[in-house]
């Protein structure tokens, strides 16, 4: 979600906002690596991939009645709508760290 408001009354935009619901699929792996017998050092590789999701912009003007847009996959204004939400597509995670067991 992105957007921006105006408190200093300059634009004739008070506020415009943009947000994506999107859906991923994951897949990752899990080592652990025993230091005693109830401490280990644990590591997590993962990866995510994110699919296209339509992009919903609403703006409210200094005057007037807010308006929303949906903006989908395939559509001319979605490349340039895109770049402003930054939607992930892959994300890399790594995790390193000790697990204690009591």
């Amino acid at each position: 979600s992105g957007g921006y408001t105006d408190p200093q009354n300059n634009l004739p935009i008070k506020a415009e906002t943009a947000s994506s619901n999107q859906f991923g699929l994951g897949l990752g792996a899990r080592l652990a690596y025993p230091l005693a017998p109830n401490l280990r050092v644990v590591g997590d590789l993962g990866v995510d991939y994110f699919f296209k999701a339509c992009i919903e912009g609403r703006t409210e003007p200094d005057a007037g009645s807010p308006t929303s847009r949906t903006v989908c996959p395939g559509d001319t204004a979605y490349p340039n709508l895109d770049k402003f939400v930054t939607q992930p597509e892959w994300v890399l995670k790594l995790r390193l760290g000790l697990a204690y067991r009591f």
